[in-house]
Formats: structure tokens, C-alpha cells, sequence
């Protein structure tokens, strides 16, 4: 197994050139900084049915800027499935946010949801930053599966809610 680590490493760095480095500098050449740089993460996204001044784009960012490092590595790990962003040269793949689409009453009590496999998050139209927060922290430290869809009454707990297009019709358990 060793060996297959170095032959993926020496696609990155070549491998006559590991003895020039540290482990610690050896580990940003391949996986890039450690702490979650948003100017990097928003210089890299894309917005999908928003653009950059939309209300829902502004609250979004200003939620992001007041987690802790150890929060963004959750949100980027509930977003993409990685604990931390590529060094700038190898970022390739866009972040895409976007609204969600899906109805309710009440947009406050919908979770985000995250694509993890296109980088992507769709967000519903919350009515305050500090809804946000709540409803996409809950998301990040919470939700173990992919494309889960739930309905929040509070923190304390969810409701798990089941749409049938063909009948317009909810059934919520």
C-alpha cells in the first residue's frame, strides 16, 4: 500500500524531489492550504437562478464569514466531500449555489441541499441571516446522507417529508 501512496504522490511531485521537502510542505503541494481561504472559495463560484448581489447570495457569504475554520471544513465537506480546498492552480471545478426549488409554506423550515458529487449547494430563500445560519449549520453537523430532503420544525428535531409529483400531493411522516 506504501508503494501505491507514492506511485498517486509522484503524480502530483515527482518523486526524486520528496527528499527537498517536509512532510508539512510535501502535504500543501498535494492538498493545498489547510485553512479554508473564501476569498479563493468565492473567486470560484458560480451562481446558478442568482447572481452576486442577489439578497440570498449576500446573506450567504456573511453567514460562511462568521463560521469557525473548524465549521467551514464541515460546510466544504457537506458541499463537495472534501475537508479542505485544492491549491489555486489546480481548482478546476467550480462551486455552484443556487436556489431551491422545492415549495413550502414556510421556506424557513426547509434544510439546504448539497450535491457533493457537482459541488453544489441549493439554498432556500431564508428570511434572515440568522436562519441561515441555524438551518445550514444543522445541515453541515447533521446530515450523514446525500440528496436527503427534510423539513426543520426546530433544532431539536426534523421531519422527513415525501412528494409525489404525479398526485400534487405531500405526505409528511
Amino acid at each position: 500500500q506504501i508503494h501505491a501512496v507514492r506511485r498517486g504522490l509522484g503524480d502530483v511531485v515527482p518523486v526524486p524531489a520528496f527528499a527537498l521537502f517536509g512532510w508539512q510542505q510535501l502535504e500543501f503541494l498535494v492538498c493545498g492550504p489547510r485553512n479554508i481561504d473564501l476569498v479563493q472559495l468565492r473567486k470560484h463560484t458560480v451562481y446558478v437562478g442568482l447572481s452576486a448581489q442577489d439578497k440570498l447570495v449576500r446573506i450567504f457569504w456573511q453567514v460562511l464569514e462568521s463560521y469557525s475554520q473548524a465549521e467551514l471544513v464541515l460546510f466544504l465537506r457537506f458541499v463537495w466531500g472534501r475537508s479542505f480546498l485544492p491549491p489555486e492552480a489546480d481548482f478546476t471545478t467550480p462551486f455552484r449555489l443556487q436556489p431551491l426549488l422545492k415549495s413550502a409554506k414556510n421556506p424557513d423550515l426547509l434544510l439546504p441541499e448539497s450535491h457533493t458529487c457537482f459541488f453544489s449547494l441549493s439554498l432556500p430563500r431564508y428570511s434572515s441571516a440568522g436562519t441561515m445560519r441555524k438551518r445550514l449549520l444543522y445541515a453541515i453537523t447533521t446530515c450523514k446522507e446525500i440528496d436527503t430532503d427534510y423539513l426543520v420544525e426546530d433544532l431539536g428535531e426534523h421531519v422527513s417529508e415525501y412528494s409525489d409529483p404525479a398526485s400534487q400531493s405531500s405526505l409528511v411522516v
